[in-house]
């Protein structure tokens, strides 16, 4: 069986920008609304060294570039296992609140090997010493005994000489813990991300979803008219994809065909 991926998004994201282009915008990490993802690291382990203290400015300024300028997009992943009764990504009521505007919006649904595919295939555009790209599920961590922080004598001692942030960013385990990781809070989520390291701030880079995108699934809230009006477009742009509408009675699901 196919692996899919899902993405909630607003009805007039989709409309607008979505549908007639047939790419996803990804995110600058800056404009997160995770306070971990958008706010700078702490430090630990001060030093009075003067030179140490300068290659750890260094380095943090470097990072901070790489932490709030690099792009990513998120999706959910379906995630069954040891569910005796599992749920679908595309019936979570809560996505649906929180990213599918309340019920008004739309849920994508990918072929994941399609879209990390068509992702891969990217990197040929984009020169490999300012843009790196990364795919992999979210880890969930209690950041409270994490303690979200960067050991500055460890930096200087283990990643010196310049340059500093290259090398650190080279560990899969610093590099996952800083964009592939979330409080445990946000678990049910079950989010698999595209992430593209840069340090370039003006950027703007989309993804083509022609040959990934599955499934279109309107919210519940969309009335009739919506169908009538907009069905006719999107079944021109995209004749292969299957489109439903989600219809919840009571706690009873169905997922109805276009």
């Amino acid at each position: 069986m196919e692996e899919m991926l899902y993405h909630y998004t607003k009805l007039e994201t989709f409309l607008i920008h979505i549908l007639p282009q047939k790419e996803l915008l990804f995110s600058r990490m800056g404009t997160s609304r995770d306070p971990n993802e958008y706010k700078s690291l702490s430090r630990y382990s001060y030093t009075t060294d003067e030179n140490e203290t300068t290659k750890f400015n260094d380095f943090r300024e470097a990072l901070e570039k790489y932490k709030f300028n690099s792009k990513f997009l998120c999706f959910s992943m379906e995630n069954h296992k040891g569910n005796q009764n599992p749920r679908h990504e595309f019936d979570r009521l809560r996505m649906w609140d929180q990213y599918g505007d309340g019920n008004n919006g739309i849920c994508l649904g990918f072929s994941k090997d399609k879209l990390i595919s068509t992702f891969t295939s990217m990197k040929s555009k984009y020169s490999r010493q300012e843009y790196e790209f990364f795919n992999d599920p979210i880890n969930y961590l209690n950041f409270a005994k994490e303690w979200h922080a960067i050991n500055a004598y460890e930096v200087v001692k283990d990643y010196a000489p310049p340059p500093y942030i290259e090398k650190y960013l080279s560990d899969k385990r610093k590099r996952d813990f800083l964009f592939f990781s979330k409080d445990e809070n946000y678990g049910d989520e079950n989010e698999f991300r595209l992430l593209i390291l840069t340090q370039k701030d003006n950027c703007t880079i989309k993804i083509s979803i022609t040959e990934s995108l599955s499934e279109i699934i309107i919210g519940d809230n969309l009335p009739t008219s919506f169908w009538e009006t907009y069905m006719p477009l999107i079944k021109s742009i995209f004749p292969d994809v299957n489109v439903f509408q989600m219809k919840w009675n009571y706690g009873i699901v169905q997922r109805v065909p276009y």
